[in-house]
C-alpha cells in the first residue's frame, strides 16, 4: 500500500521544511477556530431570546452516552470523551491516523438569572442542543441608608 502525503489546501510560499517552522508562529493570526481545534474545544453558538438561551455545540463522532452536561450556580459545563478504538484491536497497527480521540470540554457562565432545573438537552447528528430558560431578574430598588 502506497500512501500519498496529505498536503495543506492553504497555499504556501515556503518549502515544506519552513512550513512546519512557521505554522505555529502564525496560528494566532488565523483566528480562534484554529486555536479551538488545536485544543479540542468544540465549536459553540449561543443565541439569546427574551426568555432563554439556546446553545449548539458541535460534537461529531460522539455517542450520546459519551457526553456529560452539568450546571451549578450559573456555570454550565459540557464534557465529551471517547477513547482510541485501536486500543481494543489485538492485531495490526495503524498505517495512517488522522482522527483525534480524547476529550472535549467547554464551560460557560450564564449568571444567576437562569432556571437550572428546567435546562433541557438533545443530541442529534453530532450537534448538542441546550435550551436554558431565563428567570425574571428581580429588580431591587435602591434604598437610602441612614447614617448614625
Amino acid at each position: 500500500m502506497n500512501l500519498i502525503k496529505r498536503k495543506s489546501t492553504f497555499p504556501s510560499v515556503f518549502s515544506d521544511d519552513f512550513d512546519s517552522l512557521f505554522q505555529g508562529f502564525f496560528r494566532p493570526v488565523l483566528g480562534s477556530d484554529a486555536v479551538k481545534r488545536e485544543h479540542n474545544m468544540p465549536a459553540v453558538d449561543i443565541d439569546e431570546t427574551e426568555n432563554s438561551y439556546l446553545l449548539h455545540a458541535e460534537l461529531p463522532g460522539f455517542d450520546k452516552d459519551d457526553i456529560s452536561v452539568a450546571i451549578h450556580d450559573g456555570q454550565l459545563s459540557i464534557k465529551a470523551e471517547h477513547s482510541d478504538e485501536s486500543e481494543k484491536k489485538q492485531s495490526g497497527g495503524s498505517v495512517l491516523k488522522e482522527r483525534r480521540y480524547g476529550s472535549y470540554f467547554r464551560s460557560f457562565n450564564f449568571g444567576q438569572n437562569i432556571s437550572e432545573q428546567d435546562v433541557s438537552a438533545k443530541y442529534d447528528n453530532g450537534v448538542l442542543e441546550l435550551m436554558i430558560p431565563k428567570t425574571p431578574v428581580s429588580e431591587q430598588k435602591a434604598r437610602q441608608i441612614e447614617i448614625r
